[in-house]
């Protein structure tokens, strides 16, 4: 359901931002009335084209028109710097009230002026009976009569182009590309007299902000509105005119800095043929995703974020082309879409805050909604992803079909310490257990499946690591990365994470991350690593810290607003789970390997550095790093991809290429395992520069 905003006469810059931009509806009343507020009057019945909503207690207008909820009221701007008084109309067959724009609440786009309580509470309720009647408003009441041209525009922004995000590592779809897919579809069908013919696409979503840094993957829908008394074809040519008119440079729709529209109405004739095409997030109710409907216009879907799936019907075909990147839904459920805006954004962490309550555990932070489980609203919607990615049963491919390999960290962060919480939790992963679909162990070995189950907050480790409750073994602890304790291990462990003002400090800038905040993150990142752990800092002071974190070898990036994830680089699927060891060897001795972990004659300064900073654009690109033989033995030999001695020392940018180099353009040496975890002279190969290491990492 879709609706334009009334506004005033009088264009100017204070009252844009609170009117936006649409059509004069009704007639503009003057501005230097007197404010007040006409009594808000009721009737006890609604007119049978409310159908199954009628209601009883609706209010109508003044006895000037029956059909006029509020006559007058008075809307202030900036201390009432700027009032205007808008007519609210209503049609007579839909008592239809043109005032929000889509998806808008009316008490968010109203700013009344200083009324006496009564006065308050009569235009309260005035408002509220709004809001329920414009549910079941048709799109077409609410339309400008404008003949061949934009009648109307829209709220969500859209790129006009394809978009590069992430740093050039993925793209988008912009509005252009949607376009051509409708109309290209719709080429040739007709519409019949008072009739529709949708259809809703991909596109990328950047909130008017820079298309290749901001913005989520969402829909836009498309919809031909056929008002004429006879039949309407539609032919690609007139289609793309006139739906691409909305986002031409200098239009009413269009915005000029990052060459971005929101979409609108397009007429044709006098109020003849309607073209819509208008951005949301949210997915259509309809059966309409790439494909044609006919029934009805479009609507959105209601989130459910209580005791049902979140969509439904889920558009599961819609993150085909998602690419994953290292960042951490932070308390999901908050989300516009839980599980489905993560995975639009490609995080490959996913965060669920849960309560024990009656031998369940529901989902909420400060207090828990009944009815709202971690079943419903997680683990049944990710083992139906799983299923319909692997063709309808169970198989080996993720929820990222770009990146069919990649494992999603479910985190359930336990809100109760009831003992009963961890049972409940591993009897609510069991569609999930059914389907093959959770990391385990196998005696001693990790095996990492699609879902990692990670149990943080009062979660208990003594029980986690002996498996007790845990029969399967496949829910990990979140470990502390600031109290590190060696009883932290793969085995019973996959995240170590922490408060990062508690752990490190708050700064307010980039600027102001300080050397000792950096030098406590690396070691805290070096100790979790060490024991072959994700680290996690959760409670950051913005997300300007997520580049810094990443240089330094964080794993997951906490992550509230899903928009901003776009600057994060991609993870390469080729490269996921190949092993790059590094060694540092230094200058004076280079007859012999001296591993990151083992070695007295390198600094620990130099030593950071090779472990750290200088090998993150390979952790950024995807590849396991392995700086010890204990490491490359852990992530298993079949995985490792090169080897680096690396001379910590040396300023030289000389990088030789070894003879035995395993694939071409990348620079190191190529081993046997025997050889590497023997650590035998006789494979020491070209020594390479922290410089050149930086420089290959570029070309991987």
């Amino acid at each position: 359901m879709r609706f334009t905003r009334t506004y005033s006469s009088s264009r100017n810059q204070s009252s844009a931002h609170v009117y936006g931009s649409g059509p004069q509806l009704d007639t503009y009343v003057g501005s230097r009335r007197k404010m007040r507020l006409i009594a808000v009057a009721r009737t006890t019945h609604v007119r049978t084209t409310m159908g199954d909503y009628a209601r009883e207690q609706a209010y109508y207008g003044s006895a000037a028109s029956r059909f006029t909820f509020l006559r007058f009221f008075t809307i202030g701007e900036a201390n009432l710097r700027r009032v205007r008084h808008l007519r609210l109309s209503a049609f007579t067959a839909y008592y239809s009230y043109c005032i929000a724009g889509p998806g808008e609440k009316q008490w968010q786009f109203f700013r009344p002026a200083a009324l006496d309580a009564a006065s308050w509470t009569a235009l309260l309720e005035g408002l509220l009976t709004l809001e329920f009647i414009m549910k079941s408003i048709p799109l077409a009441q609410c339309e400008k009569q404008v003949t061949d041209g934009i009648s109307s525009c829209g709220n969500e922004w859209m790129p006009r182009d394809n978009v590069t995000i992430a740093q050039g590592t993925d793209t988008r779809s912009g509005y252009s590309t949607a376009v051509q897919t409708f109309c290209s579809t719709a080429n040739g069908q007709t519409v019949k007299s008072g009739g529709y013919l949708s259809l809703a696409t991909e596109v990328f979503l950047n909130d008017g902000k820079s298309p290749a840094t901001y913005g989520v993957l969402g829909f836009v829908y498309f919809e031909v509105h056929n008002k004429e008394n006879s039949d309407h074809t539609i032919s690609t040519e007139n289609c793309e005119k006139y739906l691409l008119a909305l986002s031409a440079d200098g239009g009413q729709c269009s915005g000029e800095q990052n060459h971005d529209t929101k979409g609108g109405t397009w007429q044709v004739g006098n109020n003849g043929v309607s073209y819509h095409a208008l951005g949301n997030e949210i997915p259509p109710k309809q059966d309409a995703v790439n494909k044609l409907f006919s029934g009805s216009a479009l609507g959105a879907q209601s989130v459910n974020k209580g005791s049902g799936p979140p969509l439904n019907p889920w558009p599961l075909d819609s993150l085909n082309s998602v690419k994953p990147t290292n960042c951490h839904s932070h308390n999901d459920y908050t989300r516009n879409i839980p599980v489905y805006s993560a995975l639009s954004a490609g995080c490959i962490g996913i965060e669920a805050d849960v309560w024990y309550s009656n031998g369940d555990v529901i989902i909420g932070h400060i207090l828990p909604t009944p009815g709202r489980t971690l079943t419903v609203q997680y683990t049944q919607p990710l083992r139906a992803i799983l299923d319909h990615n692997n063709g309808g049963s169970p198989g080996n491919v993720g929820l990222y079909k770009a990146s069919p390999g990649q494992s999603v960290t479910l985190l359930v962060d336990f809100k109760t310490s009831d003992t009963q919480t961890l049972d409940a939790v591993v009897k609510a992963l069991q569609p999930l257990r059914d389907g093959g679909y959770l990391s385990h162990l196998d005696g001693d070995k990790f095996v990492e499946r699609q879902i990692t189950v990670v149990a943080s907050g009062s979660a208990p480790f003594d029980r986690i690591n002996s498996g007790d409750g845990v029969p399967n073994r496949d829910v990990f602890y979140d470990a502390h990365v600031d109290q590190w304790d060696s009883k932290f291990t793969s085995q019973n462990s996959y995240y170590a994470s922490a408060d990062f003002e508690d752990a490190v400090g708050s700064p307010g800038s980039v600027s102001d991350f300080s050397q000792d905040q950096k030098s406590t993150v690396q070691s805290q990142v070096e100790k979790a690593h060490s024991a072959g752990l994700k680290v996690r800092y959760y409670n950051l002071p913005g997300d300007y810290l997520w580049e810094p974190l990443a240089a330094l070898g964080v794993d997951r990036l906490n992550a509230d607003d899903m928009y901003d994830t776009a600057r994060l680089p991609r993870i390469d699927a080729e490269r996921r789970g190949a092993t790059v060891a590094i060694f540092a060897v230094v200058t004076s001795v280079r007859s012999k390997i001296v591993t990151g972990g083992g070695s007295r004659r390198a600094s620990s300064v130099a030593r950071t550095n090779v472990l750290l900073r200088d090998a993150r654009m390979f952790k950024l690109k995807g590849f396991a790093i392995a700086h010890s033989t204990s490491a490359v033995r852990a992530r298993g030999l079949a995985s490792l991809r090169v080897v680096f001695v690396v001379d910590t020392n040396a300023e030289s940018r000389d990088v030789r290429k070894h003879e035995r180099a395993a694939r071409p353009g990348v620079y190191g040496m190529s081993v046997n395992g025997s050889d590497v975890l023997s650590l035998r002279s006789s494979v020491m190969g070209t020594v390479v520069t922290i410089p050149a290491l930086q420089e290959i990492a570029l070309r991987a």
